[in-house]
C-alpha cells in the first residue's frame, strides 16, 4: 500500500475508528487500526469483537494494498504531525510502514492484514431509514437510563421495538425507564423487535452527523445491527434474550400532577446535589402552590422552593437526585410534567405537549 493523505482528513478518521479498538485483548490485532485502499481513497477500520467501527477517507492511492497499525502509536503521531500531506508506503511482507512527513519519517510495525477479523456484510434492505440529527436527539433521550451492571446485560441494552407505524425505543435499569415512539417507515414487512448495547448507541450519537442526510440501520444474519451514514459504518452485535414488558409497568392512572419550568426544577436539583453526600436521596415536598427541595447532611442544609400548580394530592417523596437530573436534561421543553402515582410508587416525567416521550422514576427504595 502506498498513500498520500491530507493530515486532517487521516486525524478525523483516526477518532472515529479508534473508538473501536480494544485495549486489553489477549489478541493483540485489535488493538489495531486496519488500513485499506478502495476506489475513492482509504479505508480506516477497527473492532474489539463487540462492536466495529469503518470509515472511508478520500487520499491519493499510488499503490493498492491494506495494512494494520497500532492505534495507539499511529493516532498519537497523527495528532503532533505539522500539517502537511502524509505520505504512507506499506511492506505487507514484513508488516513495516514507513510514514513521512515534511523531510522526516517514521517506520512503524504493524500486524499481518489477513488476521484482521472481517465485518458483517451490508445486506440489500435497511430495516428503516431516519434523519440523523433526529436520530441522535432520540438516543439521547433513552440511552441514559441504561444500566451499567454487566452482571445483567438485557438492561445494558436498548430495547428497538418496530412495527410498521412507528418505533417504540426503551431503556431501564430496573431503577427508571425511558421511552420514545416515533413514527417511521420501515424497509420490511413484519414487526420485530432487537436489543442494542447502550456502549454501542453512545458511539453512534458521537459518530452521526448534525445535518439533514440518513442514517440506515440494517440487520444481518449473523444477528448483528448495522448502521450506515454518509461514510461511516457501525457493526454491533445484539444483546440475546427477552426484554421485559415495559408496557406493564408504566402507570396510566395518576393521583397528582404538576407542571413546572424545566430549567428552574433542573438548576435547583444542581444546587441541591452541592450538599448531597454520594447519591443521598433529595427530600421533595409537594403542596398546592409550591413545591420544595430539601437536603440535610454533614455538609450543610439547603432548600429550594418552586411555584407550580398542583391538581390533586400533597405529597413527600424522596428521588435519586443524579437520576432526576438526567431525566431532566433530555426534556427540550420549557415546562415539564410531573405525574404522580403515590408517595413510594412510579413518578412519571414528560415534556408538555408530547405524549410520545414518558421517562418513569421510582423514588428510592423501589426497584422495577
Amino acid at each position: 500500500m502506498h498513500i498520500l493523505i491530507d493530515k486532517e482528513n487521516l486525524i478525523t478518521a483516526l477518532s472515529v475508528v479508534q473508538k473501536a479498538t480494544s485495549v486489553n485483548s489477549p489478541l493483540p490485532i485489535l488493538s489495531g487500526i486496519h488500513f485499506k485502499t478502495s476506489a475513492e481513497g482509504v479505508v480506516l477500520s477497527a473492532t474489539n469483537l463487540e462492536i466495529g467501527i469503518s470509515t472511508s477517507v478520500a487520499a491519493s492511492v499510488q499503490t493498492q494494498g491494506g495494512t494494520v497499525l497500532p492505534a495507539k502509536y499511529i493516532f498519537d503521531l497523527t495528532r503532533r504531525l505539522p500539517e502537511t500531506t502524509i505520505e504512507i508506503i506499506t511492506d505487507q511482507d514484513i508488516n513495516s510502514t514507513i510514514i513521512k512527513y515534511a523531510d522526516s519519517e517514521v517506520n512503524l510495525h504493524g500486524f499481518a492484514e489477513d488476521e484482521f477479523p472481517s465485518f458483517s456484510a451490508l445486506p440489500d434492505i435497511p430495516v428503516f431509514k431516519i434523519n440523523q440529527e433526529s436520530f441522535r436527539n432520540i438516543l439521547k433521550k433513552v440511552v441514559f437510563a441504561v444500566s451499567t451492571e454487566e452482571y445483567r446485560p438485557i438492561f445494558t441494552g436498548v430495547l428497538f421495538d418496530l412495527n410498521r407505524e412507528s418505533m417504540t425505543i426503551v431503556a431501564t435499569d430496573t431503577h427508571r425507564l425511558a421511552l420514545q415512539i416515533t413514527p417511521i417507515e420501515l424497509g420490511i414487512e413484519e414487526s420485530q423487535n432487537f436489543i442494542i448495547p447502550g456502549k454501542t448507541l453512545y458511539e453512534i450519537i458521537k459518530v452521526i452527523s448534525s445535518n439533514n442526510s440518513l442514517i440506515s440501520i440494517y440487520l444481518s444474519p449473523d444477528n448483528k445491527i448495522i448502521f450506515r451514514n454518509d461514510n461511516t459504518v457501525i457493526t454491533s452485535r445484539l444483546i440475546e434474550g427477552v426484554y421485559p414488558h415495559y408496557k406493564q409497568v408504566i402507570p396510566t392512572n395518576f393521583i397528582s400532577s404538576f407542571s413546572v419550568i424545566t430549567k428552574d426544577l433542573l438548576n435547583a436539583i444542581e444546587r441541591t446535589i452541592i450538599f448531597a453526600y454520594k447519591s443521598e436521596p433529595i427530600r421533595i415536598h409537594i403542596d398546592e402552590t409550591y413545591i420544595s427541595i430539601f437536603l440535610n447532611s454533614e455538609v450543610g442544609r439547603i432548600r429550594e422552593e418552586l411555584p407550580i400548580k398542583l391538581k390533586g394530592k400533597v405529597m413527600d417523596l424522596a428521588f435519586n437526585p443524579h437520576y432526576l437530573i438526567d431525566a431532566l436534561k433530555v426534556i427540550d421543553t420549557d415546562e415539564v410534567i410531573i405525574k404522580l402515582t403515590g408517595e413510594t410508587s412510579a413518578a412519571i416525567i414528560q415534556p408538555t405537549e408530547d405524549s410520545n416521550y414518558i421517562s418513569l422514576l421510582l423514588p428510592t427504595r423501589l426497584k422495577i
